[in-house]
């Protein structure tokens, strides 16, 4: 009787290690990419809050409002290459400047990009 000493995997054996392997890649990815889009969210609100106290010093100095953030260039800090009037997914933020007794806005729209729906980012201008 011939003893078999063969050192392997059988491929049952690989087959389980492909499938768990697959499926740590397939959680690892979600998680990645839900990683990603809370930074691009912290980002944005980040952003603006800053543009918010760039249109207040603005004002400090200038005893008017901003009608368009662009004017505020002076007073915001420019990172790198990022456009500091953009949010986190590439698109302008909105500003409404105040008026008399109202308050002013600064909205990002999300990664959606469209008015309206739970992701939209708003600094109140006070």
């Amino acid at each position: 009787m011939r003893k078999n000493n063969s050192c392997g995997f059988t491929l049952t054996e690989l087959l389980i290690v492909i499938a768990i392997l697959g499926i740590l890649a397939g959680v690892g990815t979600f998680a990645y990419t839900r990683y990603l889009e809370d930074a691009k969210v912290k980002a944005t609100i980040t952003g603006s809050r800053i543009l918010s106290q760039a249109v207040i010093a603005y004002q400090a100095s200038t005893s008017k409002w901003p009608q368009r953030l662009q004017e505020i260039g002076a007073y915001v800090k420019k990172q790198g290459d990022k456009d500091p009037f953009k949010d986190a997914w590439g698109n302008d933020f909105l500003y409404r400047a105040p008026r008399g007794q109202a308050s002013g806005l600064i909205t990002s729209f999300g990664p959606d990009g469209q008015r309206g729906g739970d992701d939209d980012i708003e600094e109140e201008i006070k």
